[in-house]
């Protein structure tokens, strides 16, 4: 290119940029309306783009797919640009018209428009392009597995707030989850107890934790379907499974899940083990990132799916429970009509969270008629075979799910267990043995041949009815529970006619037509209540057993001849708590009968059970039965005979046993034990003596003996030849008795012996095979034959798994343990030489089986064991118990106590030099005792430190160095050397979270118990209780530093005492605390305290029923209101039942403060020595009030009301008092009140009509009990329940009765008692003593004024009918009984004592020997006493003896003088 060319390029480039700018407005100008409309034409474009994408997104929305961020920018740019635009054309029309009206036009502004709508075409253009989707959305996240917080609150548990022991299992579960060594893990419980929902709040804290990228849940159910179970795996896991076959299905899921690093997948309500691998899910190693939660009712189920960790859902405690019910009732259950029913009902749902959660939304905004009804139902369901419709239908879902469960039992034997379980009463400990014999006579088990084999038949099937949680575990030995709600369906089902259980059977109820419901019973058990003789003639053709128990009395039932002649089958008979002086005929006729039990019972002559001869199991437990006849002898069938407990048993004739041939069990421990010599040895008179008894060796005839129980008190009664070599099961008791001992194992031997022991081949065979051996050397100082029997059988305890030593001396170490393989249980007591269990050399892994350990009284035990090898394994212990051990200085060494993992009591006590609980070990540097649940230690007054971290300084008893995350129970009683309980260190987060029992008494040096730092840890502590700690100056310290709103807020039971330093509360220092589990409060000796309760912690006290405050001498108000101005305060305690309050000096009120006090429940009021209490309710506006009860306090409920030692009290009762307040009252007693004027106006006797108890003692400025303002009248006056009226030493009363002239009915007064009461010049008027019919003591002392007992007015035989007893002492101005009297006669009277009455007519007639005319002197006329027995006048003894041969009026005159030396 040229230069002039490129000249020429530039020129023009230049050119083009000098005239853009001047050209260019003209251009927008001349195309204004092209880009106008232009833009119109786009945007018509854009809203067909967005109309479009908008009907997508709606389409995605309501499927439930996450709209895509971008297209959700997409519409916001959209609708943002549409708006602009449209807009900005709406204003164009105005501004057109604008420009180009005018001659001149506005050329900027067409400029400005057509360049604006130019700019907006493009954006629209670029959306425009953009709006072309391919799609809009994407599914959605799969929905968590667990309900929102919202919907859980709503279920029975889905918010675990209030609900400590599942929190506990919560964590417990979570620690699971996070442990690599745990893939599988089980919950079980029964149906209802709450598994899902358990599992569900699992799964949300995982997630909350992040622990999983992935989490699954499917419901297995009792009928699984694989092919479903696939497809739900495969939906939760996004997988789109279109495979039909199962081989393919398997693998895609199971490479699916192993795509996944860590995955949750919950199995919820597994009813059979399941084959995960057939479904796809990996197993074991395969995938160490899948974790399995699987939920079912069986334990069985979840060992058999090798869940690595199970954990039992238990019921909820009663605070939780009550939580739960009233959460799910809604805040109607606190009114006071309804709190007291409610619960009631929520105690019948048992803990059981389906049923409280069933129960309280069935009742919720239900009128007081429905809760009352539905109680009634609930309660009755569980003593009547029948269940009423509206006890089912709260109950549906709960019986179907148990009654899944009964179907679901595999087989007839475990069916018909279970049904019989029926035939107990509720909250019993049912003995397994009780099935066995039952199911045996009634030949329940199919296959089986012994009753050792029946035995462990019963004993498998209730193990698998435990493990599908249909049973529940028992805490006496040999016995299981039910729970409520499980024999609630059980009867639902048994009402179907074959089982019937009535607990409460009325006399008459089995005669027609109720006898028509039974006529096809298959077993029947009932319960007597006032029925004293069976009924005649009842039929029930078809019943096979038959139960009966009488009243725990001893009056028992009797039987009548024929009651079993229409129960022809009956195979099983028992019969609790009835008489029976002869076996009835017909008995004699039940020829298929097998078992026969008559325990309880007081039996008479039973010679003719020999014609029962099918009989096969034969028990008189407990029974009254002296002689065991020889007839049983011939029930050759008899496999077990049951002498247990029949303490009267003396007599069993020489023979019987030996001709019981086929008999099997043999108990008689607590029974027989005069047994009888065998051999020659014994002199002709003595063995003719011992061979009318049975003897031992009789036993050696019975082959079939599997189990043996009894009492032998000489060992020389041992037979040589006598071998046990077949018992499966022995308890034998050797020597004399001289300690109650508990028989823990199948074969006990006790050896407690007065003399050397020869080791005969029968003693020896039981040494060699018992499992508990019991050494008793306390009866005699040394037997040097019972010592060598260690050594002599060193080869032999192999089977020992329980050894008990007492009074062992002469030796330093006990035992070798290569010689105890399997020892469970040693327990040491009274061996004063003993320095050691054990010395050295003790093999690898000593002890490791041993569960207990008992060591006390053992004075010179320096040492548990020695073991500088650590061979000492403890890993199975669970309770260790060690006192009275004063040179012990350690218990366990700090290594040792590693393997503590299964220790779950620990009892120290009375050891003088103990410092410390594990003694320091450099090689632990923590220790976790996680199931140790109670730790008691008492008496220990040098003790410093449970496990020390340092040598010499001053540690608190418990540090960083041991976790307690289990500890429920800690007592800590005279630790005279601890400062401090708790470490200032960081505790970890679970130690002493489960405590719930904490208890400090003598621990003189501690000055506080629970510091801030340690409060929070302590949320689930119920029962506290902190007495003689001279030092202690608060309990809970309050720190403004720490949210204290939590401080101790489940706290039910409270005992604070002997604290003399303790000035401050913690609940009235911080207004946040939670008192609402409080229920009882008990504060005694502590000085400092000023008041209990301050108004913000009053309203807290919602569960408080019990209040005792005693011997506070600083206390002067328990609820103090001061500081609140409002006056119409009504203070509310809804469940307050009783108020004990003694020895407050300083007392003036039992509430300060302008507000009113209502306790609904309140039925015991008790208040001693508080010398300055003036009135119950009191205020500065009324500051000379001295009446205890006015308007401010409202006792619709009180029965007892009880004051003492109230010298300020001028009165009790105010003439208005609330409706309702006091017209239950039973019980008055006014003792020791010196200023009490009256109780109150006489208008107050209307609402005392339930009085039925009056004491007034010691009050001597009481001039009348009620008074009476002048011409005052009143209907009635007479308080018709009173039976007991007592007046002492009240000098100024006047008069006893409140209208002494007015007609009075007291119907039901039995005895009056006056003495002291100096003013009284009578006791009753006539009009008085008309009215007092039921009158039968009368006795009057020391009253000085007193001239007659009824005034000057006639009497007649209407005059005290049924009076019993007169005893009139002391009264020097008595002349007669009363003035005038037309014969009296009284039928009842027995006993008149005149002493010390020196007028009396009758003590001046005696003085002329005239007895018969001095006591119709002193009655004033004829009398007819034909029951008087006794008689005494001043020294004189008297007895009325009645002539026999004299008619019965003849006799009111006979007697004979007997004079008393």
């Amino acid at each position: 290119m040229t230069p002039v060319d490129i000249a020429v390029s530039v020129l023009a480039k230049l050119l083009e940029y000098i005239a853009r700018p001047i050209v260019q407005p003209f251009d927008y100008i001349f195309h204004h309306n092209t880009n106008i409309n232009g833009l119109r034409n786009r945007m018509l474009c854009l809203e067909n783009t967005r109309t479009g994408v908008h009907r997508q997104v709606h389409i995605a929305e309501r499927n439930g797919d996450l709209v895509l961020p971008n297209v959700q920018d997409w519409l916001a740019k959209a609708n943002g640009l549409a708006t602009e635009s449209q807009n900005f054309l709406s204003d164009e029309v105005d501004r057109n018209h604008r420009c180009f009206s005018g001659s001149c036009p506005d050329l900027k502004l067409i400029y400005k428009s057509s360049r604006e709508a130019k700019k907006k075409r493009a954006a629209v253009d670029e959306l425009v392009e953009r709006g072309k989707f391919d799609y809009v959305s994407q599914p959605a996240r799969r929905p968590p597995i667990w309900p929102s917080i919202a919907v859980a609150a709503t279920t029975s548990l889905g918010d675990l707030d209030g609900f400590e022991s599942r929190k506990s299992q919560l964590r417990s579960t979570m620690e699971a989850l996070e442990d690599d060594n745990v893939n599988i893990i089980g919950v079980y419980g029964m149906g209802g107890i709450g598994k899902t929902t358990f599992v569900e709040e699992v799964a949300r804290q995982a997630d909350a934790l992040q622990l999983f990228d992935e989490m699954v849940m499917m419901v297995v159910s009792h009928k699984p379907n694989l092919k479903k179970l696939q497809g739900d795996l495969a939906e939760m896991l996004e997988l789109n499974l279109k495979e039909e076959g199962e081989l393919l299905r398997t693998a895609r899921l199971r490479e699916r899940l192993n795509q996944v690093k860590r995955i949750l997948i919950i199995l919820d309500d597994l009813w059979t083990p399941l084959d995960l691998r057939s479904i796809g899910i990996p197993q074991d190693n395969l995938h160490k990132g899948c974790k399995i939660i699987l939920t079912s009712r069986s334990l069985d189920v979840c060992n058999a799916m090798n869940a690595q960790t199970n954990f039992h859902m238990d019921v909820l405690s009663q605070v939780e429970s009550w939580n739960l019910f009233r959460k799910m009732a809604g805040d109607s259950v606190d009114s006071t009509d309804l709190n007291p029913i409610a619960t009631k009902v929520s105690k019948r749902c048992s803990g059981l969270p389906l049923a409280i959660v069933t129960v309280a939304r069935a009742l919720r905004h239900r009128s007081k008629h429905a809760w009352r009804d539905a109680l009634r139902q609930l309660s009755n369901s569980s003593s009547s075979t029948t269940t009423t419709n509206d006890v089912k239908g709260m109950y549906s879902n709960i019986f179907a799910s148990l009654e899944l469960s009964f179907n679901f039992l595999k087989d007839e034997e475990s069916k018909s267990c279970f049904l019989l379980c029926s035939l107990f009463k509720e909250d019993l400990d049912i003995p397994i043995e009780y099935l066995v014999r039952y199911g045996t006579g009634l030949r329940v088990f199919q296959d089986v041949h012994t009753l050792e084999e029946a035995r462990d038949r019963v004993h498998t099937i209730i193990e698998n009815l435990k493990a599908c949680c249909l049973l529940l575990d028992s805490d006496v030995e040999g016995c299981f529970r039910m729970h409520d709600v499980t024999r609630d369906f059980l009867l639902s089902v048994v009402s179907r006619g074959l089982y019937i259980f009535l607990e409460k059977m009325m006399p008459g109820y089995l005669d027609s037509p109720n006898q028509n419901n039974f006529s096809n019973s298959y077993a029947i058990s009932l319960v007597l209540n006032g029925v004293q003789e069976f009924p005649i003639g009842v039929h029930f053709p078809k019943l096979q057993l038959w139960r009966v128990e009488g009243c725990n009395s001893i009056e028992l039932m009797q039987f009548s001849g024929n009651f079993f002649d229409g129960m022809k089958e009956l195979k099983v008979v028992l019969m609790h708590y009835v008489s029976i002086p002869s076996i009835p005929s017909s008995f004699l006729s039940l020829k298929k009968l097998l078992t026969l039990c008559l325990e309880h019972c007081k039996l008479g002559d039973l010679s003719q059970i020999k014609e029962l001869k099918n009989l096969e199991i034969l028990s008189f437990m407990n029974s009254d039965i002296e002689k065991l006849p020889k007839e049983i002898g011939q029930l050759s069938r008899l496999r077990l005979l049951d002498l247990t407990d029949c303490n009267n048993l003396t007599v069993i004739p020489f023979g019987v046993f030996s001709n019981l041939s086929n008999l099997e069990c043999l108990y008689m421990m607590n029974s027989f034990d005069q047994w009888g010599f065998d051999g020659q040895s014994q002199s002709q008179g003595c063995q003719s003596q011992s061979q009318s008894q049975a003897t031992l060796g009789e036993l050696k005839h019975l082959f079939h003996l599997s189990t043996l129980e009894m009492h032998v008190p000489d060992v020389n009664l041992f037979p040589k030849d006598v071998l046990f070599g077949n018992l499966v099961r022995f308890k034998i008791f050797v020597g004399m008795v001289s300690q109650a001992i508990t028989f823990s194992y199948p074969k006990t031997l006790t050896l407690a012996l007065y003399q050397d022991l020869s080791l005969h081949n029968g003693i020896y065979e039981l040494l060699k095979v018992s499992q508990h051996l019991i050494l008793d050397y306390s009866i005699v100082d040394y037997l040097e034959e019972l010592n060598n029997i260690v050594y002599d059988l060193r080869k032999g305890f192999r089977h020992l798994k329980c050894l008990e030593v007492y009074g062992y001396t002469g030796v330093e170490s006990l035992i070798d343990t290569n010689i105890f393989p399997v020892l469970e249980s040693l327990k040491v007591v009274s061996a004063s030489d003993l320095k050691t269990i054990c010395y050295d050399h003790l093999p690898d892994e000593s002890f490791c089986e041993l569960r207990e350990l008992m060591l006390s009284i053992l004075p010179e035990l320096t040492c548990l064991w020695m073991d500088p090898l650590r061979n000492v394994c403890l890993r199975n212990l669970r309770t260790l118990y060690v006192s009275n051990c004063h040179k012990l200085k350690e218990i366990v060494s700090q290594s040792t106590a590693g393997d503590l993992s299964e220790l779950q009591k620990l009892y120290v006590s009375s050891c003088e030099d103990l410092k410390v609980i594990l003694s320091k070990d450099e090689v632990v540097s923590r220790i976790a005792l996680p199931k140790l649940k109670s730790i008691k230690l008492e008496f220990l007054s040098s003790l410093e430190s449970f496990c020390p971290e340092a040598d010499s300084v001053q540690e608190p008893l418990f540090n960083s160095k041991v976790d307690f995350p289990s500890l429920e129970e800690l007592t800590l009683r005279e630790l005279h050397s601890v400062k401090e309980i708790w470490s200032h260190q960081q505790l970890s987060a679970s130690n002493f979270h489960s405590l719930r029992i904490l208890i400090v008494f003598g621990c003189d040096k501690l000055h506080l118990v629970f510091p801030s730092y340690i409060q929070h840890m302590l949320q689930n502590l119920e029962i506290l209780s902190v007495e003689w700690c001279d030092l202690v100056q608060d309990v809970c310290q309050l720190n403004s530093s720490i949210q204290n709103d939590a401080t101790l807020p489940s706290v039910r039971d409270l005992n604070l005492g002997k604290l003399p330093l303790l000035k401050h509360l913690w609940w009235n220092m911080n207004m946040g605390t939670n008192l609402n589990n409080l229920n009882s409060l008990h504060i005694y000796e502590c000085d400092a305290l000023i008041h209990l309760f301050s108004f913000h912690a009053i309203k807290n006290l919602v569960q408080l029923q019990h209040l005792k405050v005693r011997s506070c001498k600083m206390m002067k108000t328990i609820f103090s209101i001061e500081g609140d101005d409002d006056d119409d305060n009504i203070i509310l305690l809804s469940e307050l039942c009783s108020v004990d309050l003694e020895d407050l000096p300083q007392l003036s009120s039992f509430c300060h403060g302008s507000t009113s006090l209502e306790f609904p429940l309140l039925e015991m009021i008790e208040i001693k020595t508080c010398p300055k209490l003036k009135a119950f309710v009191a205020s500065d506006v009324h500051q000379d009030e001295k009446l205890m009860f006015n308007e401010k306090v409202s006792l619709p409920n009180l029965q007892s009301l009880q004051l003492d030692g109230l010298n300020s009290l001028k009165g009790i009762w105010h003439t208005k008092l609330p409706e309702k307040s006091f017209t239950k009252l039973q019980v008055l007693e006014v003792i020791n009140c010196e200023q009490l004027l009256n109780l109150g106006p006489i208008n107050l006797i209307p609402r005392l009509q339930m009085l039925e108890v009056v004491h007034l003692t010691n009050s001597a400025s009481l001039q009348e009990i009620f008074t009476l303002k002048p011409h005052q009248n009143l209907s009635s006056v007479s308080l018709t329940k009173l039976v007991n009226l007592v007046l002492e030493n009240l000098p100024n009363l006047r008069h006893i009765w409140w209208c002494p002239n007015k007609t009075h009915r007291y119907q039901r007064l039995a005895s009056l008692e006056v003495s002291k009461c100096d003013l009284l010049d009578c006791i009753f008027t006539s009009s008085v003593a008309r009215g007092v019919h039921r009158l039968q003591k009368l006795k009057v002392d020391s009253c000085m004024s007193v001239e007659v007992i009824i005034g000057n007015n006639e009497a007649d035989d209407s005059i005290l009918p049924q009076i019993c007893s007169i005893e009139l002492e002391n009264l020097p101005n008595l002349v007669s009984f009363c003035g005038r009297a037309s014969a009296l006669k009284w039928l009842s009277f027995k006993e008149l004592r005149i002493l010390n009455c020196s007028k009396t007519v009758a003590t001046s007639a005696m003085q002329e020997d005239n007895f018969s005319n001095s006591i119709e002197a002193f009655f004033g006329g004829k009398v007819v006493f034909p029951s008087l027995e006794n008689v005494r006048i001043d020294s004189i003894g008297l007895i009325w003896m009645k002539d026999e041969k004299k008619n019965k009026d003849e006799r009111r005159t006979e007697v004979v003088l007997v004079c008393a030396k």
